[in-house]
């Protein structure tokens, strides 16, 4: 069997276990297809592939350099294809793989729950999930239906659920958190993505100060990058070539204090997940591992008063609620998250300062999805950068984007699965009429760990019902050990010699 994989600008250690579930479903034939800027991720995934082979075994490797037509110009791409066989690393032995085994400290892999679902999926029509309507659990609403599309291993379609015909606040808040799961996990892209790609190729090399809310929709990762990746306004050449994203002090602090919002047993609130995740987006720019010629930095100092001031608006706030609702006030200052132009104010005086400090000034932007911010930004003669948030609609039925006009982009199933967890809280996977198992997001924050690693909850009731299910012929936890292992090389690897090495 043989089955197409597009990388377009993704994170390359979420396609190892992408193709691994592919592989595991009986493809063995793949071609790689990588685009532009990232046209060397072809290559560097093939050979990680390559390193499942055993012992005096040989694979078969090629690679073709052709053209996709976009609508700058055509685009330089390569074509890697590599042929797999079942004699590999990872192929089950005997004994019986053991839940324990599978969750340490409560939390299972990225690969773990990629591959247990993907083979869910593999021989069953769909699955369904649903997600708890109130934070405290008890009522439960069906959010978001998954298929495998025909013809396209690896591919799906996703049917939206919510009914938002009824007038329904819950729901239609519901509908606008999904719309920010499906943006961050690749499936939705501003209106003018391309307007905004070809502003920040003017220049070889860019200064990018950000705001806020757009770490929090992690758009320079699932977004920015594999957009500016298939832009290119000549041909043969790819810019910007450097990237020096500026994050001012105050932005920290306001993912601070939505990091520590949580309920009273001390789970996070919808807010904190969203924090940990802004501060996920930037360690994963620090590491680097997908794109090279990128750099970060923090600007500004940290004010001790914003502390006070926000506890005592936040106290303001708990106090107008028990006035004028009779509500008990439930201790938990702070229940939204901090933002005032007092902030914004701050965040562009910040980055405007680290600018005029290194006195450059062509190829300096400032992105935010805060409208007013922008203008703001725009009235000190600086530019903006207005990145305007997708808007679900009455929209049913998703699929993959097209960057380049008849390429799918390819989305591993784990990173939809993983933004749902981290907006929802919990998953209810709806595996046929009497099967639900959950899978739930780090709650508590005592750990950076989890959120590195994209690690989720699981109950080992619920992971005993998923093996038992598996029809894969992988050994699970010799597929964590050996996608352990990639990342870690990933995270070091020195890209040119790497490839070099492997296909001289």
């Amino acid at each position: 069997m043989k089955a197409r994989v597009n990388l377009l600008g993704g994170k390359l250690f979420e396609y190892i276990p992408h193709c691994l579930g592919l592989l595991d479903k009986g493809v063995n034939n793949f071609e790689i297809h990588a685009f532009g800027g990232s046209s060397n991720q072809a290559l560097v995934l093939a050979q990680m592939l390559s390193k499942l082979r055993e012992r005096n075994t040989k694979y078969n490797y090629d690679a073709k350099i052709y053209e996709s037509k976009t609508k700058f110009s055509a685009l330089n791409s390569l074509m890697t294809t590599i042929e797999l066989d079942d004699r590999n690393k990872l192929m089950k032995t005997e004994g019986v793989v053991k839940a324990e085994s599978l969750i340490h400290n409560g939390f299972i892999d990225f690969s773990t729950y990629h591959l247990l679902f993907q083979n869910a999926l593999s021989f069953k029509e769909s699955i369904k999930i649903s997600v708890e309507l109130y934070p405290n659990g008890g009522k439960t609403v069906d959010l978001l239906e998954i298929k495998p599309l025909k013809g396209k291993d690896g591919q799906y379609e996703l049917e939206v659920l919510l009914d938002t015909s009824k007038r329904n606040d819950k729901i239609r808040k519901f509908q606008d958190r999904l719309c920010e799961v499906l943006y961050r996990a690749g499936y939705l892209l501003p209106q003018d993505w391309e307007e905004i790609g070809m502003k920040l190729t003017n220049y070889d090399d860019i200064i990018v100060g950000l705001d806020t809310c757009v770490l929090k929709d992690t758009f320079i990762t699932t977004g920015l990058l594999p957009i500016l990746s298939v832009i290119e306004k000549s041909k043969y050449v790819q810019t910007p070539n450097w990237m020096l994203f500026v994050i001012p002090q105050m932005v920290i602090y306001e993912l601070e204090k939505a990091s520590n919002m949580k309920r009273e047993r001390g789970h996070f609130a919808y807010p904190g997940r969203r924090g940990f995740r802004a501060l996920q987006e930037i360690m994963e720019l620090r590491k680097n591992v997908s794109h090279k010629g990128v750099s970060v930095v923090n600007t500004g100092n940290a004010d001790a008063m914003l502390d006070v001031n926000s506890f005592l608006k936040s106290m303001n706030e708990n106090l107008i609620k028990l006035v004028t609702n009779g509500s008990k006030s439930s201790g938990n200052y702070g229940s939204r998250t901090p933002k005032s132009a007092s902030g914004d104010m701050l965040i562009r005086s910040q980055f405007n300062t680290f600018v005029d400090g290194i006195n450059f000034k062509k190829g300096t932007y400032f992105l935010t999805s805060d409208k007013i911010n922008a203008a703001m930004y725009t009235t000190s003669g600086n530019e903006a950068i207005y990145i305007p948030k997708p808007v679900l609609k009455n929209q049913k039925i998703i699929q993959s984007p097209q960057l380049i006009p008849k390429v799918d982009k390819t989305i591993p199933l784990g990173t939809l699965l993983y933004e749902l967890a981290v907006d929802y809280g919990k998953l209810y996977m709806h595996l046929g009429e009497n099967e639900v198992v959950k899978l739930e997001c780090d709650l508590k924050g005592k750990s950076l760990t989890p959120w590195i690693r994209k690690q989720l909850r699981m109950s080992h009731q619920d992971m005993s019902t998923m093996l038992d299910v598996y029809t894969g012929k992988f050994d699970l936890t010799k597929v964590r050990e050996f996608y352990k292992e990639i990342a870690e090389q990933l995270e070091k690897i020195d890209w040119k010699t790497d490839v070099d090495l492997g296909y001289k």
